[in-house]
């Protein structure tokens, strides 16, 4: 509806040059060529826009951020713009001032900006990895055993907040600990390979910078996300959640999503700080929304534009790989892409559940190729009878070493 995307659009973000004149107010939308025109003592509302029906959610979002944010709008003299005037008497407004070159340097500006603010912390960053790498990083552990603490508060100082819970979470595991090693060197070599491309942030597209964004932890504004990100309609499957402790206070659920006609995969991300998640549709459901997506080389975050509508009827089958193999070829592309994706979802049609000799278990294809499962023993053999020697539907997420399952469905 109309209203209640004028609604989500009543922000100041949305908006260039407001402007304010006698009973007259105008602005241009962010990052197109529309204008907009509100006679306040009319109460006529003008958009160069060539939407209907009229008046577009461009101009009733202008009108409502009129109302609310008068002090937005900034006092001018003269005569309006020939835009505006063509538009009070009716003629195509043919003159308004295209700003893409200004719009595209204002971009890449802030684009810099935002990464260059993180280079104070980078620097610390790369003098004490190079010093941890010469000394070797057990010797510094046990000498010193609070140096990751340390250097995960000053990447919070610096505002790398992404950076500062990878070093934080790396610090509370054990050294005693047999998975130690392993998760120390993937830790550092993502963060080696941050570093990389911080340095030659210049030559990033706008997706790759948004990704090393994310992962040093340099938030990316819902409200931008609204209103420049991809946006697909269609109606999507809730094919699985998942929940994960990030520090003592705070945790967070990822929900997953698969859309019905275009098969894109999409993740909702809800944190909760010491509380509980607001609520979401259950694993099963069908909702449908329009979602936007998070500026990605491969993208998966999104949020809903607007309020999703539950349908009546669940998840049956689940299209996906046809085979391990697919999937696998999938992920390596993926994560040329995005080199920090942490987590890669995955549907199959056909899988099925077996326990190895060593007590873990696995997911198997037609082919006899496997993937080993996340899982607890009582998850483990609940899949297992669930699947009862069958090849069943699979919705997980894998992460680069194991499946966590999270919904099957018999597809017979």
């Amino acid at each position: 509806m109309p209203a209640d995307r004028a609604q989500t659009f009543a922000h100041p973000a949305f908006f260039d040059e407001p402007s304010r004149q006698q009973s007259f107010v105008f602005a241009l939308l962010h990052g197109v060529s529309h204008g907009i025109l509100i006679h306040a003592d009319g109460g006529q509302l003008y958009c160069t826009c060539p939407f209907f029906p009229k008046p577009c959610w461009h101009a009733l979002a202008l009108e409502m951020l009129a109302a609310q944010q008068p002090e937005f709008f900034t006092p001018c003299e003269g005569d309006l713009p020939l835009w505006a005037q063509n538009l009070l008497t009716g003629k195509p407004a043919t003159s308004l001032p295209d700003n893409a070159p200004t719009r595209e340097a204002a971009r890449v500006q802030r684009r810099h900006e935002r990464l260059d603010r993180a280079e104070r912390g980078m620097e610390d960053l790369e003098m004490w990895l190079n010093d941890t790498l010469r000394r070797g990083l057990v010797t510094i552990v046990y000498e010193n055993p609070g140096a990751l603490e340390m250097i995960a508060s000053r990447m919070a100082d610096a505002s790398l907040t992404g950076l500062s819970r990878s070093l934080r979470l790396l610090a509370a595991i054990p050294p005693e600990n047999l998975s130690w090693t392993e998760s120390v060197v993937k830790c550092l070599s993502d963060i080696c390979l941050a570093m990389h491309a911080f340095r030659r942030r210049e030559h990033l597209s706008d997706e790759q910078a948004a990704d090393l964004q994310t992962f040093l932890g340099i938030a990316i504004p819902k409200e931008k996300v609204l209103q420049t990100g991809e946006r697909v309609d269609d109606a999507w499957a809730v094919v699985g959640k998942t929940e994960e402790t990030l520090e003592k206070q705070l945790s967070v659920r990822r929900t997953w999503l698969l859309g019905g006609r275009t098969l894109r995969n999409a993740v909702l991300i809800d944190y909760a700080f010491g509380g509980a998640y607001e609520p979401s549709p259950a694993v099963g459901d069908i909702v449908q929304a329009p979602m936007a997506f998070y500026p990605s080389a491969f993208p998966l975050r999104a949020i809903p534009f607007q309020e999703w509508k539950i349908l009546p009827k669940k998840v049956e089958k689940l299209p996906g790989f046809e085979s391990i193999k697919a999937f696998s070829d999938a992920y390596a592309l993926a994560l040329g892409q995005n080199p920090w994706l942490g987590h890669f979802p995955a549907t199959f049609p056909k899988l099925g559940f077996a326990t190895g000799n060593n007590g873990n278990f696995y997911v198997y294809d037609e082919a006899g190729d496997a993937l080993p499962l996340q899982c607890t023993e009582a998850d483990g053999w609940r899949w297992v009878a669930m699947a009862g020697g069958r090849l069943v539907g699979v919705s997980g997420v894998w992460d680069g070493e194991k499946m966590r399952c999270m919904l099957v469905r018999n597809q017979i």
